[in-house]
């Protein structure tokens, strides 16, 4: 268990233990934020703050035996609801599960504390059987959920939630973060744009290969316009590597176009280093077109959760690229 607080969250962090050093601290908290600005590693380090029994004002030991099972993934008195795999969501029986741990006392530490994450991916039937155990929390309990986007949760749910708001960090703070994070020096600027200037999604764009997989996919968007590839090949190439992330680099691009086709002036675009390239394709592409296949691809991204023949989306969706209106 990582026990990180960035310099981006010390704010927060500070806020929630000053809290519970004055007695005020809430039995439920919900971290709500973009994705990249680390709240799980936030939400664990609050779990070992709590459950510490050495712990300064403001961390924990990360020493102690308490500290140690924490590490091992092997405390008592902690718990976690996630899902088994990515693209599912958070389970009512996990839940169940969840809220059952709460009904008795402590084993080894004073407080029992444990994380929903994302708690935005918990469905009706779910939420509604975590309503009770906020409605009616143990004593020296702390139920942390994590969520990047809450409007899919009931407002039973959040108002019974103390909320701490995250936000990406000012450009400079994350760039220096970044250069000391990573050995890479080129690409900083990007890979943080590309993150919506979520500095931990950044680096794992700057670690990883995602930078040569997003220029390769962009190759088979353009080539599909171009007519040297068709929807077939395309989709059956792409839906081996499909997620949100890479169906979130197509809505990118769409976006940057029809910004670069409404402005006749400078204007920021996420996809820093294509504006030559997104300017050449949407020329001969009406805006009214481009907005039409932005809703597209806002649908088809709703799809990847839900078991969709992903084959045959692409195909769909490469198909209307392809013939979309001039």
């Amino acid at each position: 268990m990582q026990h990180q607080i960035y310099p981006w969250n010390k704010k927060q962090w500070q806020q929630i233990t000053t809290a519970f050093n004055s007695g005020r601290m809430p039995h439920a908290v919900l971290l709500q934020g973009p994705k990249g600005l680390g709240k799980l590693d936030f939400a664990k380090a609050l779990c070992a703050f709590v459950l510490c029994g050495h712990r300064t004002e403001d961390s924990p030991c990360d020493e102690c035996h308490t500290c140690k099972l924490l590490k091992a993934d092997t405390h008592p008195d902690y718990k976690e609801a996630m899902p088994a795999a990515d693209g599912k969501g958070v389970l009512v029986d996990q839940i169940r599960d969840f809220c059952e741990f709460f009904i008795y006392s402590s084993q080894l530490s004073v407080y029992k504390s444990g994380i929903i994450h994302p708690a935005d991916k918990m469905n009706r039937n779910a939420a509604n059987s975590l309503l009770k155990t906020l409605e009616e929390p143990t004593r020296n309990s702390l139920i942390i959920l994590v969520a990047e986007s809450t409007t899919s949760l009931p407002a039973t749910i959040k108002s019974r939630c103390q909320v701490l708001d995250f936000c990406a960090p000012e450009k400079d703070q994350a760039i220096a973060w970044l250069q000391s994070a990573s050995a890479v020096s080129q690409n900083i600027e990007l890979a943080l744009s590309l993150a919506n200037y979520g500095p931990l999604e950044a680096l794992d764009y700057l670690q990883g290969d995602s930078l040569s997989e997003r220029q390769e996919q962009f190759e088979l968007f353009a080539g599909l316009r171009a007519g040297r590839v068709s929807a077939t090949k395309a989709a059956e190439k792409l839906q081996k590597t499909l997620n949100r992330r890479t169906l979130g680099w197509m809505l990118s691009w769409v976006q940057d176009m029809i910004k670069l086709k409404m402005s006749t002036n400078q204007v920021a675009i996420t996809n820093l280093d294509m504006e030559k390239s997104l300017n050449g394709i949407s020329k001969n592409i009406s805006i009214s077109g481009l907005y039409g296949y932005y809703d597209k691809v806002s649908a088809a991204l709703g799809l990847i959760d839900r078991q969709a023949n992903l084959q045959l989306v692409l195909e769909d969706l490469f198909v209307s690229w392809i013939y979309l209106e001039k």
